[in-house]
């Protein structure tokens, strides 16, 4: 029995067996064409790729479909492409110079201060690995699961949970991930215990072995005995018992009826003086501001505060909606808009600190009851 210790990102406790997903060693057997040949084979290859992308974004929801769209919109970026022209017409295979693309791209965002940031490197591993794959002939699904499992890896790529079915995945367990990682947000979003930060080697010491995941606690307990065994099984009776059965309308993609992607915001209401608990939530929605109002706050209070509230959210998004006189009432709230844009008193301090405030966290606004441009 071993016990390891690392970092909850999403709570739960599961017991199963563990399977890893292996991203593998690329840049094997490599023969390297003339550039005009390696170039046109790297042109099909993003092809190729855009087409795998949208297939499976066309299954995602929400977020989840805006992580491959930015992926697509990557292999379509000017900066990108010419990269990997350039190291291509001086004599590299389209593999070779599409990994050197990456370390490049990667390379900037994991020098970011943001922690979030830093975090969507991964997105620039996973379609450059992908283009590699294709090049290589290598296949792009790490796993077929004929088992419910618990999955360990070094890191995981946004790919890697997309392709999988996700009712054979028990929970995740990470080397290096964070709590602001992909495969923490999406974790979260399913209801999949996950545990990160688990430290390196840990992932592959754990594969074909029977294990614990206790993301309530940060642990992962391989080849645990009959004892604790008995106690994660009544620990998951009793987290049974106690919940809910899933609506399962929330499986559903959000979709408008033109059949574009939207995120639907958990129904969790609350004030701007409130301290947001987020740990296993997806997101918060709805922050109300009337305290703006009922203190006339200035634009500096609004800031300060709002800066503590997205520190608070420890990066989950945060839907805040700007302050209304007439909340609970039939008002014609349109109106009520235009009248506030024509005087600042209230809004424009409002407008001011959410501005200032955005970069600490993952702040997306809305305004009461307005439907459409117009």
């Amino acid at each position: 029995m071993h016990t390891y210790t690392g970092v909850p990102a999403s709570t739960g406790i599961v017991v199963g067996p563990v399977e890893q997903i292996d991203h593998g060693t690329t840049g094997l057997h490599r023969i390297v064409c003339d550039p005009f040949r390696e170039r046109a084979l790297y042109d099909v290859a993003v092809v190729l790729a855009k087409d795998e992308l949208r297939r499976l974004s066309q299954r995602a929801k929400g977020p989840d479909a805006d992580i491959l769209l930015f992926q697509i919109a990557l292999l379509e970026d000017e900066s990108f492409t010419n990269e990997i022209g350039d190291y291509i017409a001086a004599g590299a295979g389209g593999a070779a110079a599409v990994e050197r693309a990456e370390q490049i791209f990667a390379g900037r965002l994991k020098n970011v201060d943001d922690e979030y940031i830093r975090e969507r490197s991964v997105d620039v591993c996973d379609v450059c690995r992908r283009v590699v794959d294709i090049l290589d002939g290598r296949p792009r699904r790490r796993l077929h699961l004929k088992r419910p499992s618990i999955l360990v890896a070094d890191r995981f790529f946004p790919s890697d949970l997309f392709s999988l079915d996700r009712r054979m995945v028990l929970g995740l367990a990470s080397d290096q991930d964070s709590t602001v990682s992909h495969a923490a947000i999406m974790a979260r979003s399913m209801g999949i215990p996950a545990v990160v930060q688990l430290g390196g080697g840990t992932a592959a010491m754990a594969v074909g072995h029977r294990a614990i995941l206790d993301a309530d606690n940060g642990t992962l307990i391989v080849e645990p005995d009959g004892a604790q065994i008995a106690q994660a099984d009544c620990k998951i009776a009793l987290s049974r018992l106690h919940g809910q059965k899933p609506d399962p309308v929330a499986a559903l993609p959000c979709l408008t009826k033109d059949g574009t992607a939207f995120r639907l915001m958990p129904t969790c209401n609350i004030s701007d003086s409130d301290v947001p608990h987020t740990r296993g939530a997806a997101g918060i929605g709805l922050v109300c501001t009337e305290t703006a109002i009922l203190y006339d706050q200035s634009d500096e209070v609004q800031t300060t505060r709002l800066r503590e509230l997205l520190k608070s959210a420890e990066g989950v998004p945060v839907l805040l909606r700007t302050c209304d006189t007439r909340a609970d009432d039939d008002a014609p709230w349109a109106g009520e808009t235009q009248d506030r844009l024509r005087g600042n008193r209230l809004f424009k301090p409002q407008i001011r600190a959410l501005l200032r405030a955005a970069t600490d966290g993952d702040l997306r606004v809305v305004f009461p009851m307005i439907k459409d441009v117009a």
